[in-house]
């Protein structure tokens, strides 16, 4: 039996027709693979550079600005610097104390509406009159007991604005409005 002749990789490659293609085929995806990676690499290595340069510009403009408003407050007495805040939306200006006496009997509240401004302070002192009541805002979380004839006094901030129900949880008829605008 012949021995079987055993070829090197070139004579491999030179006998087979279509040895170019696959040569070109694993080769050019190699190639190609490299390529991409070398301008991915560039293209991180240049976005880098770009976004530090920009965030260290930001920084340097917003130090600029925190100087300058340091520089705006450093003459101002404490009154305007405060108004300068309220006017800039950083602190809300606290509103008005309103005080309201209301008198609590069977079926009513009086008076049974009672309106404020937003950020308004209000203080409720309300009375019952003929028995036992309660008083509940409940979109304000406010629940009190009024025992007959003592005041209990109520004080909260007007937070939110709108129409809100009074009410005496143990009588239906019992009902007003606190109005905040």
């Amino acid at each position: 039996m012949p021995k079987k002749k055993i070829f090197s990789g070139k004579e491999r490659f030179l006998k087979n027709p279509d040895a170019w293609k696959i040569w070109l085929r694993y080769y050019g995806s190699l190639a190609v693979i490299l390529l991409l990676l070398v301008f991915l690499n560039y293209q991180l290595t240049h976005n880098e550079i770009s976004l530090t340069e920009e965030a260290e510009e930001e920084s340097i403009e917003s130090a600029e600005a925190d100087n300058k408003a340091d520089q705006d407050y450093s003459n101002k007495t404490a009154k305007e610097v405060l108004d300068s805040m309220y006017e800039k939306g950083i602190f809300q200006k606290p509103g008005e104390t309103k005080t309201f006496e209301i008198f609590a009997g069977s079926y009513f509240f009086r008076p049974n509406e009672i309106k404020a401004n937003l950020n308004d302070i209000i203080v409720l002192k309300v009375k019952a009159m003929d028995a036992d009541h309660s008083i509940r805002i409940p979109s304000y979380s406010i629940y009190k007991t009024l025992p007959k004839g003592e005041e209990v006094t109520i004080e909260f901030t007007a937070t939110k604005a709108g129409e809100f129900r009074i009410e005496c949880p143990e009588s239906q008829m019992m009902r007003g409005k606190l109005i905040i605008e």
